[in-house]
């Protein structure tokens, strides 16, 4: 999927996704225990999903741009007056605190934004990196802000993921592990929600866009290496070589992702154990 194709772009893809879709359940009617009838219906579902999201990225995006740039005509025509909002800075009050998604040292990062240093397209912004708060900048046209679901998605007693902002920083030492958890939503506040992760048994405020709705599951196997890959990946021998080659890009791009973070894992418990090991011998 293409992050350069327009909205109108998107929505025809999806418009095409939904009609595959309808094609394969009126198959699936006539043969139920059909697997690549079922398999495919898995993908296609997964694949609007996908794109849904990525509309409304791109819509959450260019309103924004768009507001900027239509605050900025009403300035130049004289129908509203700096002295009049003297006191707001509104390309601050539109991006500050927002969540964004950067690529730092080869990796994705998630940071906040902190500083914006004007309002046209290639002015830079300043991300703060949740947990390690290293400091990165960007083009504003260049931003990618998260997203927050809709309201009646985070009702109480929702399950969602949070975004643990803390996660992968400790006593000076920087490390990645998983970054988003099952939680509960609790309830709604005035800057997002109280949740309750599931696995920690702990509560925590976390701002609207710091969530997102928890896509179903694909189920996985583990290679004998010890990689992870989703069951759809594998490569069947009804496959034509465009499908097999497509798998296998998909396939090493994400060994190479757990391969780092494994890399990442390691670090930090070696650094750990050298830390443990130190305060021993001070305490001697």
């Amino acid at each position: 999927m293409d992050e350069a194709e327009t909205i109108d772009d998107l929505k025809a893809n999806l418009d095409e996704y939904q009609k595959q879709l309808a094609t394969v359940e009126d198959s699936l009617k006539q043969d139920p225990e059909n697997q690549e009838l079922i398999s495919l219906k898995r993908d296609l579902n997964e694949v609007i999903i996908l794109t849904n999201d990525l509309i409304k990225y791109k819509q959450s995006n260019e309103g924004i741009l768009l507001f900027v740039k239509v605050f900025l005509e009403l300035l130049k025509q004289g129908v509203i007056h700096l002295e009049d909002i003297k006191d707001v800075d509104i390309t601050t009050s539109i991006f500050i605190g927002r969540t964004c998604v950067v690529l730092y040292n080869g990796k994705q990062k998630y940071g906040e934004v902190v500083q914006v240093m004007g309002d046209q397209p290639n002015d830079l912004t300043v991300i703060e990196l949740l947990g390690s708060r290293e400091k990165c900048s960007l083009c504003l046209k260049d931003l990618r802000l998260l997203e927050p679901p809709l309201p009646a998605q985070c009702k109480p007693g929702s399950l969602v993921q949070a975004l643990y902002g803390e996660d992968g920083y400790e006593d000076g030492y920087i490390y990645l592990f998983r970054r988003w958890y099952d939680c509960i939503i609790n309830r709604q506040t005035e800057k997002g929600y109280i949740v309750t992760y599931k696995d920690y048994n702990t509560s925590e405020e976390v701002q609207r866009d710091r969530v997102k709705t928890k896509i179903k599951e694909v189920k996985e196997i583990v290679t004998p290496a010890g990689y992870v890959i989703p069951e759809n990946l594998i490569i069947k021998k009804t496959d034509n070589e465009k499908e097999k080659l497509r798998k296998r890009k998909l396939v090493q791009t994400l060994k190479k992702q757990q391969k780092s973070q494994k890399e990442d894992e390691e670090s930090y418990k070696r650094a750990s154990n050298w830390r443990k090991f130190q305060k021993k011998v001070t305490n001697f």
